[in-house]
């Protein structure tokens, strides 16, 4: 079964029925990732397994394009300044591009 990683469960998102995980993109992820939209996955929460989700849909954005809505949501942090500043840790900044992933939990 494919697994994907949190480091942490950001806004308890990983509790819910649904949700979404922002991501730096690559080709290679895309291909990857809408080549398995369907399938379940191992979500692991800190390196231990957490629930089981099914891959709903990917979407690739401009980092600075994602609604600033999602990303706090995504994170569950209300100040601007430390959302970008805790993408920035990923990787993402305004000029990079971003995949959304967004899946159901079993």
């Amino acid at each position: 079964m494919n697994v994907i990683k949190f480091s942490h469960n950001w806004n308890q998102k990983l509790d819910h029925k649904l949700f979404t995980t922002i991501r730096r993109w690559t080709y290679q992820k895309e291909t990857y990732y809408k080549s398995q939209v369907g399938s379940d996955y191992k979500v692991y929460l800190e390196n231990q397994e957490y629930t089981i989700a099914t891959l709903k849909n990917v979407e690739i954005f401009g980092y600075g394009d994602i609604p600033t809505g999602l990303l706090i949501i995504d994170t569950g942090i209300n100040n601007l300044k430390e959302v970008h500043a805790t993408f920035r840790k990923f990787g993402l900044t305004p000029g990079t591009r971003a995949m959304i992933l967004t899946f159901e939990r079993k």
